[in-house]
């Protein structure tokens, strides 16, 4: 984490995470490990949840070559958590709501609906999904 923590400090910088930390084997969106909230939480770097629909299908786990396949990326609204102060509690609260934003990307991705025709506060019904670590 802390080789993240410097390069988000330079601007201009730009870091790909993975907060799952590995491939699903199912194709489901699993939980999110603690450190995106520990990183992010009292910073002031922009976030931009994403969801990539087609992947499990086009490269799940075990299989050494991706297939060939179609892909398609969901990007979120960005969010930002220089509010929260740092530490656990604010770092689970990072990791929900992030998880939470990606499980709605994933769903407009399946009813390729467009985004702009979400209403705002509109949340699924999975709850928590975090690695309490």
């Amino acid at each position: 984490l802390n080789l993240c923590k410097e390069l988000l400090a330079n601007p201009g910088n730009i870091l790909i995470l993975f907060p799952e930390g590995t491939r699903s084997i199912t194709g489901e969106i699993g939980e999110f490990k603690p450190g995106i909230g520990l990183l992010l939480a009292g910073t002031d770097v922009p976030v931009l949840p994403c969801h990539l629909a087609g992947a499990f299908e086009a490269w799940p786990k075990g299989r050494m070559l991706p297939r060939p396949g179609r892909l398609q990326l969901m990007i979120g609204a960005p969010r930002n958590y220089a509010t929260l102060p740092p530490g656990k509690r604010s770092a689970l609260q990072v990791c929900q709501e992030l998880r939470q934003a990606v499980l709605e990307l994933a769903v407009l991705n399946r009813t390729k609906l467009d985004p702009t025709e979400i209403i705002a506060g509109t949340r699924s019904s999975t709850r928590g999904g975090c690695d309490h670590g």
